[in-house]
């Protein structure tokens, strides 16, 4: 019962990181529809800043979700 309860909380966790993964996805759109929007600068400077940290946020949520489902596949 244990394994059972621990697989649920796992796959709950994954789908919940999906759904943020996603959620992510959308910021960056966002950021990248937004930067066309003005010519100066500052603000695309800092907008590319945020557009590379959103780039890492999602890899790392990709290498999360590939770790959550390797062990649970062996179990």
């Amino acid at each position: 019962m244990s394994n059972r309860l621990s697989k649920r909380l796992r796959d709950q966790q994954i789908e919940a990181l999906k759904i943020q993964q996603q959620y992510m996805t959308v910021v960056r759109d966002r950021h990248r529809a937004w930067d066309k929007d003005s010519d100066d600068m500052e603000i695309h400077r800092i907008r590319n800043e945020i557009l590379d940290l959103i780039e890492k946020t999602i890899a790392q949520y990709d290498h999360l979700l590939e770790a959550l489902r390797g062990p649970s596949e062996g179990d």
